[in-house]
C-alpha cells in the first residue's frame, strides 16, 4: 500500500516540476518609482533682433528610469528631402535630393530628489534661397523652385538638462551666420501622471 502510495507522490511531484519548468519565467519586481513615462517639449524659436520670427514645437513621449538605458532613446523624425540641380563632372545638370527637417533624440533619467535628467541631441537642416534682393531667405513647400546655387544649412547640438516637473528651461542659443537670426532652444518636462 506504501508502495502505491509512494510512486503516485512520486509521479505528482514529478508532473508538478515539469509543468513549473515549462512556465516562462516571471519579471522581476520593480518598484513604480524606479520608471516613469515624461513629456517632453522641445520649442525652437528664432529672432531677428528682438523680433520673433518663427517658433516649431516638438513633443516626445520619453520613458524615463533610475538607471540609463541607452536602447529606451527616443526619437523623432519630421522633414521630406527636396531636389537640388548641381552640375557633374562633364558639366551635365543631375539631381540631388538634400534632407531638410528636424530631428530629436532625448535619454532620460530619474534622479533621487524628484527630478529628471534629459539628454537631447538635435538636428535641424534647410535651405537658404537668393531672395529677389540676393539676400538669403528661407526656402519652404511652395515656394518657387531653387534656381540659383541654394545655400544649405545645419544646425547640430547635444545637452542635457536637470528638470522638474513643469518646469522650462532654455538649451542652447546660436546665431546663423547667414541670415543673422538667433535660434534659441527652450525645453519643457511634464510627468505624465
Amino acid at each position: 500500500m506504501i508502495t502505491i502510495f509512494g510512486r503516485m507522490l512520486l509521479a505528482l511531484l514529478l508532473s508538478a516540476a515539469a509543468v513549473a519548468a515549462q512556465e516562462p519565467p516571471k519579471p522581476p519586481v520593480t518598484d513604480p518609482e524606479d520608471a516613469a513615462s515624461v513629456n517632453v517639449l522641445v520649442v525652437f524659436t528664432e529672432y531677428e533682433g528682438e523680433k520673433k520670427v518663427a517658433s516649431e514645437p516638438f513633443s516626445l513621449l520619453v520613458e524615463t528610469r533610475r538607471r540609463i538605458v541607452q536602447s529606451e532613446r527616443s526619437k523623432l523624425r519630421v522633414g521630406m528631402r527636396v531636389p537640388l540641380l548641381v552640375h557633374g563632372k562633364e558639366g551635365t545638370p543631375q539631381t540631388q535630393y538634400h534632407s531638410i527637417g528636424t530631428e530629436i533624440d532625448a535619454v532620460g533619467q530619474i534622479l533621487n530628489d524628484g527630478r529628471y535628467r534629459v539628454s537631447l541631441v538635435l538636428r535641424r537642416a534647410g535651405v537658404y534661397a537668393p531672395g529677389p534682393d540676393r539676400k538669403a531667405t528661407d526656402w519652404s513647400l511652395g515656394d518657387q523652385p531653387l534656381r540659383d546655387t541654394p545655400i544649405l544649412r545645419d544646425f547640430n547640438t547635444e545637452f542635457t538638462l536637470i528638470l522638474r516637473d513643469g518646469q522650462t528651461l532654455q538649451g542652447h542659443a546660436a546665431t546663423d551666420s547667414v541670415s543673422g537670426r538667433v535660434m534659441k532652444i527652450h525645453v519643457t518636462l511634464s510627468a505624465v501622471k
